[in-house]
């Protein structure tokens, strides 16, 4: 029966979404971007293995 307090606006989510937001793209870099990014350079660096395409390169990395 009296005045009611104000609400704080975010609360602990507006604290920790920063984190949270940069946990998740650091997780979807790793598992995505870096394994695209490992075939990219196999495969430039694969010219001097006579390696023409991403195919022979990931062969050649499985073999080893």
């Amino acid at each position: 029966m009296g005045v009611e307090k104000p609400k704080p606006i975010g609360g602990v989510w507006l604290t920790i979404k920063t984190f949270v937001n940069g946990g998740a793209s650091g997780m979807l870099a790793t598992c995505a971007i870096q394994p695209i990014d490992m075939i990219k350079v196999f495969t430039e660096h694969g010219v001097e293995k006579r390696c023409s395409s991403y195919k022979t390169v990931l062969h050649e990395r499985l073999d080893e």
